[in-house]
C-alpha cells in the first residue's frame, strides 16, 4: 500500500505520513478515502431481469424503427439487443440496417461484434475487410487490430505479420507490437522480437499512469517472452 502511495498517489506525502505512523489502521483508512471510490463493482444481474428493467428502452426502440425505419434507428435497435444478449435478434437489426445503408459502418461493426461471438471468423474477417475498405483507421486502428487477430487465428500469418508491422508505425497499440513480437520468436528472429518487445516495455513503462494501469499486463507478457528468449539462447 505504501508502495503505491508513493508511485501513484498524487498527494503521496499527505498520505505517506498516515500510512507510516498508523500502519495497518492507516492502510485501512487509505484503502477507504483514496483507493475505494476508484472501484467500480458491478453486481451480475440475469438477463431476464436486465430485459425487463429496460422494457421500456426496448418498446421505444422498436417503435422507433417502425415510426421511422432508417438505418440508425435499427443500429439502436442492434446495439440494445447485443446489450442484452439477443445475439440473433441483435444481429437481424444491423442486417437490416445494412439492407437500408449497406455501408453503415456502425452497423457493419454490429455485426462483427455477433460473428465473433458466434466464433465464425470467415465472416468476421469479410465484415471488417469491408469496415477497413470505407474506413481504414476505424475505432482508431482497433477495427485493424481485430482484423489482424482474426487473420492470426485463421493462420493467415504472413499478412498479419505485414499489416502489425505498418500498424506499429501508425498506432502505438501494445497488442500489436506484442502480437508482432510473438510472431517473430515463432520465426526464431529473435533479435527482431527483442527489439519490438523492448519498444513495447519502454513505451509502457514511460507512459501516464493511466495507460501503465491499463497495459501493464502486456508489459509482463513482453517481460515473460524477453527472458524466454534470453533461457533459449
Amino acid at each position: 500500500m505504501t508502495w503505491e502511495c508513493v508511485r501513484y498517489d498524487p498527494d503521496s506525502r499527505t498520505w505517506l505520513w498516515l500510512l507510516i505512523f498508523l500502519n495497518f489502521p492507516g492502510a485501512i483508512i487509505y484503502f477507504v478515502a483514496r483507493k475505494l471510490p476508484n472501484m467500480h463493482f458491478e453486481l451480475p444481474i440475469p438477463n431476464f431481469m436486465q430485459r425487463r428493467l429496460r422494457e421500456k428502452e426496448i418498446w421505444r426502440a422498436e417503435a422507433d424503427v417502425l415510426n421511422i425505419g432508417n438505418a440508425h434507428q435499427y443500429v439502436v435497435l442492434g446495439n440494445l439487443k447485443q446489450e442484452l444478449r439477443l445475439f440473433a435478434e441483435a444481429k437481424d437489426a444491423y442486417l437490416l440496417a445494412l439492407d437500408k445503408e449497406p455501408n453503415n459502418l456502425r452497423a457493419l461493426w454490429g455485426v462483427v461484434q455477433i460473428e465473433q461471438k458466434n466464433n465464425n471468423l470467415t465472416k468476421v474477417k469479410e465484415y471488417l475487410e469491408k469496415i477497413l475498405a470505407i474506413k481504414p483507421d476505424y475505432e482508431y486502428g482497433d477495427g485493424e487490430l481485430l482484423y489482424i487477430k482474426t487473420l492470426l487465428e485463421l493462420e493467415e500469418k504472413d499478412l498479419a505479420e505485414s499489416l502489425l508491422i505498418n500498424t506499429i508505425k501508425v498506432w502505438n497499440k501494445p497488442e500489436a507490437r506484442l502480437l508482432l513480437g510473438e510472431i517473430y520468436i515463432e520465426k526464431n528472429h529473435h533479435a527482431k522480437a527483442i527489439e519490438v518487445l523492448k519498444k513495447l516495455i519502454y513505451n509502457i513503462r514511460s507512459s501516464t499512469k493511466f495507460h501503465y494501469k491499463r497495459n501493464k499486463h502486456f508489459e509482463k507478457k513482453a517481460s515473460k517472452l524477453l527472458k524466454r528468449i534470453e533461457a533459449s539462447t
